[in-house]
Parts: C-alpha cells; structure tokens; sequence
C-alpha cells in the first residue's frame, strides 16, 4: 500500500494527473474526469483501494504515450518500430507493467488510437497508462510525439475499407473523405479502448452517422478508427468484437439516420460544442406542442414505471426521516426491476432498458450487505452487467453547478443512460452544494440538471429527507421540490407497517396510501431474504384507517397544515366528539406532520 500510495502521490505532486486502477482497468467511473493532482483525492482512493496501481491521463497534460508491447504470440512492437524506422526510446521512457514492453513519453495531443503499428498504441486524449514507476515534472517532457508515430485522417483514405455493404459503402461515399471536424476528433478520441460492449457499440456508430448525415465529412475517418480500435483487438481486456458484428450495427444505422439531417435526438455528448439536442434544436429552438395529436382519442395512456406511482419519464421523491428505510425500499424496487419482477408492493412494474444508481450515502460495504439481505447472488449480479450501473459515493461536483450538471451529462453518456431509463439519486441533500434551506439551490438544480434529464426522457426516483422525525420537513428539498410527485414515508413502530402517502401529484394515479411490511432476511418465518409484501392483516388494516381518521379530525378542528403538532393534538381533543376512537396521540402528530410537510411543497411544472 506505501509503495503504490507514495508513487501515486508523487506523480500528482509532479503535475501528472492520477487514477487507481486493478488489472489494468480504472476503479473510478468517468475516470476521464476524475483524474486528478489533488493529494487529499489521491489518499482518500488509496484508503479505499489500498493494492491499487497508479495510472496516468496523459491526454490532460498535452501529453501523449507510445506504448510498445511484447507478448508472446502477439505482434512485436520493438520489432515493428524498428522495420518502420520508428525511435524505439525517448528522453523520458518507463518499463510496462509486464516487465517486456516500453512507454515512451512525448508531447502532443493526439487521441489514443489502437495499432498505430502493429503491437504499438498511442496513449494520449482519452486513454490512460499504468505507471509502475517514476516520472519527471509535466514541464520536464518536452519531446515532440515522432511522426512515424502519428495517425493522420489523410492516411485512413487509403486503408481497405470497414464494409462491404454496397448500402454503406454508397452512405460514407457521399459524406465526403475531408477533414473530419474538432467535434468529430475529440468524439473519437473520447472512445473508450479497448470495446466496452454492444451499447457502446451502437450508441457511438450511430452518434457519427448522423454527424456524418449533418455533413461532417469525418465520419468515415471516424468509422475506420472505431473499427480499428475495436474489432479483433490485439489486446484481451473486454468482450471481444467481430467484423460482422461492427458491419451489421453500422449498416443498421445508416439505414435508420443516414439520410436524416438536421441531426435527431441522440443521448450521446461530445464536447463543448454543446450536446446533440442542443444543435437539433439551432433550427427551431422554440417548437410548438402538436395539440390536435395530444388530444387524438388514440393517443397512448401516459405509460407507468411503477404503476400510479413513478410515471415513466418522470421525476417523483420518496420523502422520509432518517433511518426510516428509503434508501432500501427503492434499492428493493431497483432488485424488482433488474429480476424482471411483475410487480413491487402489488403495483406493476415495467423495466426500463437501463438502471444508473448514483448512492451519495452507502458504502460498498453497505451495498454488499444490503444485496445480500435482499438475496442477490454473484451470478445474479454479473447477469444484470450492461443493463445496471452501481455507483457508491460517486466524486460529484453538485448537480446545482454548472461543473456537476457537465459531470452528469457525462454519466449518461457514458453508461449510454436515455430515454426509457431509470436514473437513482441517494439522497438530494448530497447531490447539491447551495445551501441545503434555499431555494436558490432547488432553482439551479432543476434548470442545470433536472431539465435536461427531462429532455432526454430519464425517469428519476430520488430520495429526500425530512427533519425531527418527520414532523417539518427539512430544508429547500421540501420547501420548492422539481418534482412531478412526491410520496412521504412513514413507520408504525408499534405495528411495524410502513406507509407511503401521496404527496401533491400532476400526473395522474393513485391517491390512496401504500402499506406494506418489511420481513427481514433473518425473519425465521420469511423466505430468508429481505421482502417488502403488501400488508393485508388486520392491525395493518387498522393502522391505515388510523391515519385516515387521524386526518379526518385534523380537518374537521379545521387546524391550519402549518400548526405544530402538540398544539394539532390539542386541537383535536377540543372536537365536540373527542378524539376518534382507535387513534392515538402519534397518530394525529404523524399525520399533521405529513399535512405540515405536504404545505411546504411546491411541485415545478418540467
């Protein structure tokens, strides 16, 4: 652990921007982002990964790495940098983690690129080296990146084509063979090498298609760089990639987009020209709503996540006290979801293509043992890979500044996370930086991320939390809420049934509260697992119809939703019945806590 700590924390020290990494891969998501010099950052990783390696974004310094491989069975890169009459050392160079190859440290800001001879690539814009050893000060490499290593759009002209599709090849004919554009190289160079698999496949093949449709005469040069990074790469980490694979996916495409300009709607970000909505919508940027096709008697029934709770491209909260259990309760409907579970607490449930979780409160420890709680297997979890992206106490900036409004964009695209896809956020208090009791903060949030996760058609359950054991409610996240609906969780602790009562809603769907019960994994008479069941006996029927009486002698005392609760309570043992029979002091503070809570919140029209 010293040794690797020390390297990493030297290296950041000289200016060169630092990750952990295990088996040559990043332990940090968006690592192109999260590289970094700061010394605190670089500990805290170490603590929590303490075998890491460190690796090295050269692409952040103007910095670019020959990497010369030597693997049996494999091209010889010494060997082929010597045929091309390439240098095979540099001012400043470093052996390979396998102990046989070289880096070689230039300057430059060329984009990592696969086999720019064969068993040589280029670590620059996008790409990341292991260092398992020392380097000089950023300023101290100087040396200019030789040209015999350099890929030039021009030379991609001359390489055999991607495809043998007459459709495709006729498609990359007409978009022209000039120089690609800025936004199309730092596309490719933002690439992820080696290939992370099929939804990045046809997320990225079909960003270039309609840069291409738009008349971006790069995408060919584009294609053939993707093509030579990912198909049969020389490297084994990841799923390997065949031609045929490549060719079909492209060929889809180009029949799909490729005669569609101006752009369509792509998820995909590309750099600071903005992201792909934003030049969709240069033409008209203020399109009119279609209303004779809203109020067409065939138009579909607004479609349910879960169903009369969480509408599908909508923003809902689960509002509740510490400790109270939402953080498990929608971990336990994500586990529904990714089983492909008919229904959660006897609602229907409709999967969604994809699941990005970022938890800002549990750790990984957490997560192991809540997973397990809930009977979640290794063989389970390795099933849901491309499909689930877990990220515990992920390095957010927050998403009420403009820094974590990009980093979120980011996030998205790189998990390919769009439309029909369901975004986890744990908790809001911890995604936001402003002042916790602004509404300023609420206001940022919403117009920074909130509405460009609407635009793409994210739905987003999110938790936030009340204060004093939920008889106010706490801070901004309650006083003006983004949200389309929001459902406030409580706990009988004397029955053990929890509620969920709807809050002010705009989309239509259920009005009426959802009881249920927890049974624990080490319940003797459950099934040996976490389970959230509907309730259904008699004191779980008698605990709602307390709070349903609770509520209804809080408006027959005609007590204010902003009285505090004891003097609600007094209220209530004022009425000329008395109080109703069955409730109970907590009832009718649990209650007016709610009502005090439901005042405070403001639901913003997306």
């Amino acid at each position: 652990m010293t040794a690797n700590l020390d390297r990493a924390l030297a290296l950041a020290e000289r200016g060169w921007h630092v990750l952990p990494t295990k088996d040559k891969r990043p332990l940090v998501s968006a690592w192109q982002h999260l590289a970094t010099t700061d010394a605190g950052q670089v500990s805290t990783w170490w603590v929590q990964w303490p075998d890491a390696l460190p690796a090295v974004v050269p692409g952040m310094t103007g910095h670019v790495v020959v990497d010369i491989d030597r693997h049996e069975g494999k091209p010889d890169g010494m060997m082929s940098a010597l045929q091309a009459g390439a240098p095979m050392g540099a001012q400043v160079e470093g052996t390979s983690l396998s102990g046989e190859g070289k880096h070689l440290w230039f300057c430059g800001d060329s984009p990592s690129a696969v086999g720019v001879l064969p068993g040589i690539d280029l670590r620059g814009v996008g790409g990341y080296v292991v260092v398992p050893y020392d380097l000089p000060p950023v300023a101290q490499v100087t040396q200019t990146l030789p040209d015999a290593y350099r890929r030039t759009p021009s030379s991609a002209g001359a390489r055999q084509p991607i495809a043998s599709s007459a459709e495709v090849q006729q498609w990359m004919a007409s978009t022209g063979t000039g120089e690609p554009s800025a936004r199309m190289r730092a596309y490719v160079a933002e690439t992820p090498t080696p290939f992370r698999g099929r939804d990045v496949l046809h997320a990225r093949i079909k960003h270039v298609v309609c840069l291409g449709a738009e008349g971006d005469p790069g995408a060919a040069w584009a294609l053939q760089e993707m093509a030579e990074r990912w198909v049969d790469a020389p490297h084994g980490e990841g799923p390997r990639l065949a031609n045929d694979e490549f060719v079909n996916s492209l060929a889809r495409h180009v029949r799909d987009w490729g005669d569609k300009a101006p752009l369509p709607e792509v998820t995909i970000v590309t750099s600071d020209e903005g992201s792909s909505d934003e030049r969709a919508a240069q033409a008209n940027p203020f399109p009119l709503l279609d209303l004779v096709a809203l109020l067409d008697p065939e138009r579909p029934a607004r479609p349910w996540l879960w169903e009369s709770i969480v509408p599908e491209g909508d923003h809902v909260s689960i509002v509740a006290a510490g400790g109270t259990g939402k953080s498990l309760l929608v971990l336990a409907f994500v586990v529904a979801v990714l089983r492909d579970e008919a229904e959660f607490l006897g609602r229907g449930i409709a999967a969604p293509g994809r699941v990005l979780y970022v938890d800002m409160e549990n750790s990984e420890d957490d997560w192991a043992e809540r997973l397990t709680d809930l009977g979640v297997t290794g063989p389970e979890a390795a099933a849901w890979a491309g499909r689930f992206y877990p990220l515990s106490l992920p390095r957010l900036a927050g998403l009420d500044t403009e820094a974590g409004a990009q980093q979120m964009r980011d996030l998205l695209d790189l998990y390919g996370v769009g439309e029909g896809d369901l975004l986890v956020l744990d908790s809001t208090q911890r995604v936001t930086e402003g002042e916790e009791n602004s509404n300023d903060t609420v206001r940022r949030l919403y117009n920074l991320t909130s509405t460009e996760l609407k635009r793409r058609g994210v739905t987003v359950i999110r938790t936030d939390n009340t204060g004093h054991g939920g008889d106010r409610a706490r801070g901004a996240s309650a006083k003006r809420d983004d949200v389309s609906a929001a459902w406030v969780l409580s706990k009988d602790d004397t029955s053990g049934v929890f509620t969920m009562h709807p809050m002010k809603r705009r989309a239509a769907g259920s009005t009426d509260d959802i009881t249920f019960r927890r049974i624990d994994a080490d319940d003797p008479d459950g099934p040996g697992r976490l389970t959230f069941v509907p309730s259904g006996s008699a004191s779980t029927v008698g605990f709602g119809q307390r709070m349903d009486a609770a509520r209804a002698a809080l408006d027959a005392a005609q007590v204010p939703y902003t009285l505090g609760v004891r003097a609600a309570w007094a209220a209530v043992q004022g009425l000329t019945g008395g109080v109703p029979a069955g409730v109970t002091k907590r009832d009718v503070q649990r209650a007016q806590g709610d009502r005090k809570m439901l005042s405070n919140i403001t639901i913003v029209s997306g």
